[in-house]
């Protein structure tokens, strides 16, 4: 199963490399607010060991039936490093909040960290669209 993405994150452009970065973030902070274990499916390589790790915790949120109580991680700006038609680089400036992560019943359990942070995400044209093959911290 693949995520739906939207039109504007399937074109082969640096825009559409940048809208695909944000539809990531916003997936993953959705698949953490529902929870929903399959939010990032179809939108990463097997090699991306960030996206294997983001992929995993949503796993674990939905097994463990918890879930954030709101968006935790905030894109506020992308930028293309990089782009040709087979592959792109783009630069993903982050907001993280602080969110409490909640129990089934939505008794808080704890909370995430807070603060800025950079990405850089690398992309590749792979079935059609554009799919996550490193992401990174940018130092």
């Amino acid at each position: 199963m693949i995520a739906k993405i939207p039109a504007a994150a399937r074109t082969v452009t640096g825009a559409g490399a940048q809208a695909f970065a944000r539809f990531f973030i916003e997936s993953l902070n959705k698949g953490a607010t529902k929870p929903d274990a399959t939010a990032l499916s179809g939108l990463f390589a097997p090699e991306c060991k960030t996206c294997v790790a983001m992929d995993k915790s949503l796993q674990k949120l939905k097994a463990q039936g918890e879930r954030h109580a709101a968006t935790s991680i905030v894109v506020t700006r992308t930028n293309s490093l990089t782009f040709r038609t087979s592959s792109a680089q783009v630069l993903i400036d982050v907001e993280q909040k602080r969110v409490k992560v909640l129990n089934s019943e939505g008794s808080a359990l704890r909370e995430t960290a807070s603060g800025p942070g950079t990405f850089v995400m690398t992309l590749s044209q792979q079935g059609g669209h554009w799919v996550a093959t490193k992401l990174q911290t940018a130092s």
